[in-house]
């Protein structure tokens, strides 16, 4: 399948084939099949990079210890904010989990059609997929549920046709105890600077800071062919109509043409003079 879209890809448009295949960009980067089974992970973004740099953005243009001091007290609020949401999980997968899955099991007819209590074959929009619920060869042939860790369409289908528990079926990295063992260290709390003792031996002298010529850039420097930011806030400024002329751009002061009742007067004299 992968083959058949990329020589499809590559009859229509040969310059995104060619990005694509560049030595630079492994397949095992971006292209899903090919990614890790055993890390659960199926994201080709790097919005979790985004978010990150989206959460510290009012700290990021800090000195480098106000800008740590920040981030752990953020990290503090955070930890302690997710125990409490395990806490309060009153099923063994997490919420995010049940809400990919509903979503998952939101698809049109199928046929199922068992070979044994593990193994089936699935006839989705005239393919045919085999699923392997256990054993060595568990998985399925679209390969979602072996990258994800969360059964897919053609999984759950299986599962629903043996009455099992779905929970059952979904990766150790998506139920509570993984989520709480995510969560379950802590950060120490620190004094504050008035209360840390002075070494009285040993001077710390602030590092020399050559300072760049121009204004310091607070944007993030983006890949290529990454779409630029949008425009930043500030004033809106609307487009000035003149008073005079009725034209747009410019003032009644700054205004060269002629005003608007000149012009309706000239017109009526001139439909006066032709009746």
């Amino acid at each position: 399948m992968f083959n058949k879209e990329m020589n499809f890809l590559k009859a229509n448009n040969k310059d995104a084939y060619d990005w694509l295949m560049h030595p630079s960009r492994p397949k095992h980067r971006w292209a899903r099949h090919t990614f890790d089974t055993s890390i659960k992970v199926d994201m080709v973004t790097n919005n979790l990079v985004e978010c990150f740099n989206s959460w510290i953005s009012d700290e990021r243009d800090k000195p480098i210890l106000t800008l740590l001091e920040a981030v752990r007290l953020k990290l503090m609020l955070r930890f302690s904010k997710m125990r409490q949401v395990v806490r309060g999980l009153s099923n063994s997968i997490t919420y995010s989990t049940r809400k990919r899955l509903a979503e998952n099991d939101n698809v049109p007819f199928m046929i199922v059609i068992p070979s044994s209590i593990t193994d089936f074959q699935v006839v989705d929009n005239g393919h045919n997929f085999s699923v392997y619920l256990a054993g060595e060869k568990k998985g399925c042939d679209c390969k979602v549920w072996d990258i994800s860790g969360i059964p897919y369409k053609h999984v759950l289908k299986c599962i629903g046709y043996n009455r099992d528990v779905v929970a059952d079926y979904c990766s150790e990295y998506f139920k509570r105890d993984k989520y709480m063992k995510a969560y379950q260290g802590s950060i120490p709390v620190l004094p504050d600077v008035k209360h840390l003792v002075d070494a009285e031996d040993h001077t710390v002298l602030p590092p020399i800071v050559k300072r760049k010529a121009g204004r310091p850039k607070l944007s993030r420097r983006r890949e290529e062919g990454e779409k630029a930011a949008g425009p930043t806030r500030g004033r809106k400024r609307n487009s000035v109509t003149c008073f005079h002329c009725g034209c747009i751009g410019h003032n009644r002061k700054s205004c060269q043409g002629a005003s608007v009742g000149s012009n309706k007067r000239n017109q009526t004299n001139v439909l006066d003079f032709q009746n």
